[in-house]
């Protein structure tokens, strides 16, 4: 599952994305990096709430044991 789907400011602009299994760290047209660069809100999304993101994501990307 993909941290974003549960944080309520980045999921509406999971639709907004390039590529449906986009993990929104790296990938060209992603609308969750677009909202972070935009950063005003309503519509925006704050650095710090990204970084708790990229956080979250790596952490459930690890392998377990």
């Amino acid at each position: 599952m993909n941290p974003a789907t549960l944080m309520p400011d980045l999921r509406p602009h999971i639709a907004q994305c390039k590529f449906y299994n986009c993990s929104h760290m790296h990938e060209p047209g992603c609308g969750v990096q677009a909202a972070v660069a935009a950063e005003a809100p309503p519509t925006g999304i704050q650095p710090s709430r990204y970084r708790i993101y990229r956080t979250l994501f790596e952490e459930l990307s690890q392998p377990r044991y």
